[in-house]
């Protein structure tokens, strides 16, 4: 039993803590990809470079994101005398793992995948639409939480914790969005997208108070907040299944709301480029069937000196007994606030709002747009929490048919990792995979750890880095010209930006079109 606690705690910290890393709710390596419609997600003002495009269910775009502000696997697991040991093997370690949590932990967890989606461009107009099935789960954890449960109470008579910041928010819901940008004049684009956000699934908590005084002989807890829930039992990946059993039933929506994006590039210069777009502002409202459940209570619970007693100060020192030591205080723990709490529960309509995304971006040219520098800010606002992460690329487009580039993620990088990304175009068909985060170390973990039944079989997982994410889709795409004559075009286009000219061409022999 004291093994088996142990391990579910470091499963816990593993699973929530950036170690399984499947996830930044974008991929910022393809920000800089001109030849790829899917970077129209991050902003608005990107304009398709082909006439037309369509892509498909799943394959046309899907997005897996997992991140955390705090820790990486090599926090949580690390070499020591030629054995890996865990964090939680020594004083040290803890300490060590302790010092590195932020004030507020936040993991957040994305998967998006695309049902259908095109757009095109006219002259100078660029449009689009999408319809993207999303999934969002975000999670804080103050660092209370964890010197709580690996510390326990130092000081005899008081400790204080605060645990308020403890919530989490999981949302399932299909966007059927709208884009519409212009080319405004030769130095200014401006973009917009308006969102319907039908609503499938939400769990979402608040907590107004949520602090514990603990001594050794007593604790006094006191707590306020809420918790809303609005699901449908036919919602698309309900029972961890990515299909429901009645197809008929994937769009019974329990909440629906609005959401907007808007978007400017703005050339300062033939070779310098800045762009930004304020993404996801909006709301959903859920309004069927849904339940939410008022807490309050201001207990104290003195039952510790008869589990203390029984157990020696030797005992308390070590990690396998202070898991058995704290699950017994849980149980007493649960008990105790079950008879000392007062819940109401109501049936009233509440509303949630998606993550709220700001993206900012400097480019520069290098000979003749073979070689572009760039750099994108990219802050997400949670509750009260704002994470950042700023990447830098470098961008090469030698034809029409490759764009690559290569990039590194400051924050979340760790110095551990780099980001890449690339998009081929052949014939109709345009393919790209990009991650922001491949890790330069992995660890093999063995799933025997856990599951001795899965002996032989394990899993390589990104040592040093905080966060992971990966983005692929294929695109149908569609030109009015062939392709010798878009490749001059482009040769002319750069030329043009290289020597700050503005012209239109006229139409010729080789080419019925103008191009701005």
């Amino acid at each position: 039993m004291k093994k088996r606690l142990q391990l579910c705690f470091i499963l816990f910290i593993f699973l929530h803590f950036g170690s399984f890393k499947l996830s930044s709710q974008q991929v910022n390596s393809i920000y800089f990809l001109e030849n790829i419609p899917a970077r129209n997600l991050l902003n608005p003002a990107f304009q398709p470079v082909s006439d037309f495009y369509i892509s498909l269910p799943v394959i046309g775009y899907t997005q897996v994101d997992i991140s955390n502000n705090s820790v990486a696997l090599n926090d949580l697991f690390y070499k020591q005398n030629g054995q890996t040991i865990s964090f939680l093997e020594n004083q040290n370690g803890i300490n060590h793992f302790l010092s590195k949590l932020q004030p507020i932990s936040v993991l957040q967890t994305d998967f998006e995948t695309n049902l259908l989606s095109f757009g095109g461009k006219t002259n100078d107009i660029g449009w689009n639409f999408s319809l993207i099935e999303k999934l969002n789960i975000k999670t804080s954890f103050p660092a209370d939480m964890f010197k709580l449960i690996l510390a326990g109470t130092p000081d005899i008579l008081h400790n204080a914790y605060d645990l308020s910041s403890l919530e989490i928010d999981t949302l399932l819901y299909t966007e059927a969005a709208f884009g519409i940008s212009k080319q405004v004049n030769d130095k200014l684009v401006v973009g917009g997208k308006i969102k319907l956000l039908l609503g499938s699934t939400n769990i979402s908590n608040v907590n107004q108070k949520l602090n514990l005084n603990a001594g050794l002989e007593n604790w006094n807890l006191v707590a306020q907040g809420s918790i809303n829930t609005s699901y449908s039992s036919n919602a698309l990946f309900s029972n961890f299944s990515l299909m429901p059993n009645d197809l008929n039933n994937i769009f019974k929506f329990t909440g629906m709301g609005l959401a907007f994006d808007v978007g400017a590039i703005y050339k300062l210069s033939p070779r310098l480029t800045l762009s930004s777009a304020l993404l996801d502002v909006g709301f959903i409202n859920w309004n069927k069937s849904p339940k939410n459940f008022n807490y309050k209570t201001d207990f104290n619970f003195n039952g510790l000196a008869q589990l203390t007693s029984t157990m020696s100060t030797n005992q308390l020192n070590q990690s396998l007994d202070r898991f058995n030591y704290m699950s017994q205080v849980l149980d007493s723990v649960v008990t105790a606030f079950k008879n000392a709490t007062q819940i109401d529960s109501t049936s009233n309509s509440y509303q949630t709002s998606p993550t709220a995304k700001l993206n900012f971006g400097i480019e520069y040219a290098l000979w003749q747009n073979w070689l572009h520098i760039g750099c994108l800010s990219h802050t997400k606002l949670y509750h009260r929490t704002m994470t950042e992460e700023i990447t830098m690329s470098a961008i090469t487009s030698p034809t029409e048919w490759l764009n690559a580039s290569l990039s590194y993620s400051l924050f979340n990088g760790n110095f551990a990792s780099i980001g890449s990304s690339v998009a081929i175009t052949t014939g109709i068909f345009q393919w790209y995979i990009g991650a922001d985060y491949i890790p330069f170390q992995k660890a093999d973990f063995k799933l025997s750890t856990f599951y001795p039944s899965l002996s032989g079989i394990t899993v390589p997982l990104p040592y040093q880095t905080k966060a992971y994410n990966f983005s692929a889709g294929m695109q149908l795409v569609f030109y009015k010209l062939d392709k010798k004559q878009r490749e001059k075009l482009r040769h002319v286009r750069k030329l043009n930006d290289w020597n700050g000219l503005h012209e239109k061409l006229s139409p010729s022999n080789d080419c019925n079109c103008y191009f701005n």
